[in-house]
């Protein structure tokens, strides 16, 4: 994952030291988010995909039924 850093350094003496460090990253942009919310995606339209085909044939089967003569 990619990160950011800040850091502070100070001239103590003849030395330069870091006074402070904050490293974060951004959790919501990473690769393996990306990825399990392509592979949910990708099952989810899938699956609509399959349920509506299965209902609309259901649906034609129930509105095509011949009528019965009295």
């Amino acid at each position: 994952m990619n990160s950011r850093f800040t850091a502070t350094i100070a001239k103590r003496g003849d030395k330069w030291l870091v006074s402070s460090f904050h490293a974060s990253v951004n959790a919501f942009e990473n690769p393996i988010l990306m990825l399990a919310v392509k592979k949910i995606a990708l099952i989810g339209g899938v699956g609509g995909i399959v349920v509506g085909i299965i209902v609309g044939i259901v649906a034609a089967g129930l509105l095509r039924r011949p009528k019965k003569v009295a």
